[in-house]
């Protein structure tokens, strides 16, 4: 069942503010929705697979919630991206970047089918009250304040940038089995997770106002988001050199066997040695609950800003170099890219290149395995390997990048 009750042709203008300047938009961005009642039908039974799909990677019903709403959140901003609509940014005091404009509205707020007009459905199936336009008014408002705050949490619990990660790696994850065939255009994709918000509120436990409110407060901030308005990752090194080795699951520190201790201090101390030796300026990203260590850098490859990420992985015991390219693909020339793509990788050479066909992100990547742990000969033989091949074949990948 579908509620839509509440918003329908109300239109906010979501405060379209720099808010380190002043400044308000003029965008004159408008739009219509085209859905039927046809297409509604439709993906609302396409929604239910993905339900249970997050009710089973997601048994903790608070982060199920985060999850369904930071997607529904997420699908919009993706959408005019997709869709090559207006854009409107604020940077703040520490440099992130969040997205604003019209067109992020359209999806989010103003249409019959946006996320919170089906929000709103379920919150006066719930409770019989409207959710009125000075209420979003508020919850705007909150969300211009809480995007400026770096102490900021979502549901006072769950920092935005970690709700981002979530997001972003299910959606990558599920693009190509489930929303690219669920949805016939990039219009429907906010309706599709916000359906599946719908479900996910639906069927939680709690007073309505409270899950009302912290999935508003998500898909708000998350459709602001990209990789700009992430939080810088932390440089380990600066909190206490114990922290480098060690891993967490649940935020409780996990006690390694001898060997996987060994494995790891060995590992990683050798490329802080490595980046050290070679004058690189590089971070060590703290994933809890990951069984892996990154270190990331950047470098100029034939005068491209190049970033290169290694990940220490522990189980398997392996290695992985990737290089991310600084432009993307035109996706319009995809055929034409996955050939030459199929020509650079076919002599066997060190690395690999790969696209990712749903943002053209070009990379290069090898992985190895460490059975015997990460030996400092092999690591720079693969790293050498995979950046003489990108400077090899740079200028052929940047002929195919979006103008």
């Amino acid at each position: 069942m579908i509620f839509k009750k509440g918003l329908d042709n109300m239109a906010f203008s979501f405060f379209n503010k720099n808010k380190s300047q002043g400044e308000e938009s003029t965008s004159t961005f408008h739009k219509e929705t085209l859905l039927t009642d046809f297409d509604i039908q439709r993906l609302a039974g396409d929604a239910g697979r993905i339900v249970a799909m997050f009710e089973e990677v997601k048994k903790n019903p608070e982060e199920r919630l985060m999850l369904a709403a930071g997607m529904a959140g997420y699908a919009c901003h993706q959408a005019v991206k997709e869709n090559k609509e207006p854009l409107i940014f604020t940077e703040t005091k520490d440099g992130k970047k969040f997205f604003f404009g019209d067109a992020v509205n359209f999806y989010l707020l103003e249409n019959p089918y946006s996320v919170l007009n089906l929000l709103s459905g379920y919150y006066k199936n719930k409770t019989d009250k409207e959710v009125s336009s000075s209420d979003i008014k508020k919850f705007v408002s909150q969300g211009i304040n809480n995007i400026a705050d770096k102490d900021f949490l979502l549901a006072k619990r769950f920092h935005p940038s970690d709700i981002y990660q979530m997001v972003f790696d299910c959606w990558h994850g599920i693009y190509d089995n489930m929303t690219s065939r669920y949805c016939k255009t990039a219009d429907e994709w906010s309706v599709l997770y916000a359906i599946v918000l719908q479900n996910i509120l639906n069927h939680m436990d709690g007073k309505p106002e409270q899950l009302f409110n912290k999935a508003v407060e998500c898909a708000l901030y998350l459709s602001k988001m990209d990789y700009t308005s992430i939080r810088k990752k932390e440089v380990l090194e600066q909190h206490g050199e114990e922290l480098i080795y060690d891993f967490y699951e649940g935020g409780t520190k996990i006690q390694l066997s001898a060997e996987d201790e060994q494995y790891i201090r060995n590992a990683v101390d050798m490329l802080r040695e490595f980046c050290k030796e070679n004058k690189i300026a590089f971070s060590i990203e703290n994933n809890t609950d990951e069984r892996y260590k990154l270190f990331e850098f950047g470098l100029n490859i034939r005068n491209e800003p190049t970033t290169v990420m290694i990940w220490v992985h522990l189980k398997p015991k392996m290695c992985t170099i990737a290089y991310i390219l600084p432009f993307k693909a035109d996706m319009n020339r995809l055929p034409q890219i996955c050939t030459e793509i199929c020509k650079m990788n076919s002599d066997r050479r060190l690395g690999a290149f790969h696209i990712d066909t749903s943002d053209g992100r070009l990379f290069n990547l090898t992985s190895f395995p460490c059975t015997d742990g990460l030996k400092k000969e092999n690591f720079i033989m693969q790293f050498i390997g995979n950046m003489n091949t990108i400077s090899n074949n740079i200028d052929t990948l940047k002929g195919f990048a979006e103008i």
